[in-house]
């Protein structure tokens, strides 16, 4: 280990594995698509 790796977290370890920045990408939000969402409900 060079001295980078070892002040390196956890998490900055896992992201340099291809395979764990695959696995994140599935769980991404999808961008929303509906049209009419930025106007707020209307009141009755």
């Amino acid at each position: 280990m060079n001295e980078r790796e070892e002040t390196a977290t956890v998490v900055e370890l896992l992201l340099r594995e291809p395979e764990i920045v695959a696995w994140l990408e599935d769980y991404r939000p999808l961008p929303e698509t509906a049209e009419d969402d930025d106007e707020p409900p209307h009141a009755a």
